[in-house]
């Protein structure tokens, strides 16, 4: 895996820090943990979003239910150089940031954190407090 695609523990400390839950695919999986490493899912009450991260950069996403017109999310950033201010993160959060009129129609969020992960099982578990920094 390219350790510049992964999100690091550190980060995902500094995520927990800012009061988000992340969710994560089995990252021990060795066939995917180069992808799953590369993404979370993170989450506040029944909010949620989607951080990921490649060579250029973090990018946030928006998490809605599947549809033709729409996708599963839009790109709210993309290429940031470091990780995401807590401010950042949060407009993950509101479902529609452009074109507004056009998708508003097609677009479902879910209701919960929950009705997500039953129908997203590339996402299978809840990274608990404390993640113990192992990549400083």
């Amino acid at each position: 895996m390219n350790k510049y695609n992964a999100i690091t523990d550190t980060d995902k400390l500094k995520l927990q820090n800012m009061g988000f839950d992340l969710y994560q695919g089995d990252t021990t999986d060795p066939v995917r943990k180069h992808l799953t490493n590369a993404y979370l899912m993170y989450a506040s009450g029944n909010s949620m979003a989607m951080l990921t991260k490649s060579i250029s950069g973090y990018a946030i996403s928006t998490i809605h239910k599947p549809c033709r017109e729409a996708g599963t999310g839009f790109r709210v950033y993309d290429s940031l150089r470091g990780l995401p201010t807590e401010e950042q993160l949060r407009h993950g959060f509101i479902p529609l940031h452009w074109d507004a009129n056009k998708y508003r129609k097609h677009v479902r969020p879910y209701s919960s954190v929950d009705e997500y992960l039953a129908a997203n099982l590339h996402i299978e578990e809840k990274l608990l407090p404390p993640i113990v920094p192992c990549d400083v």
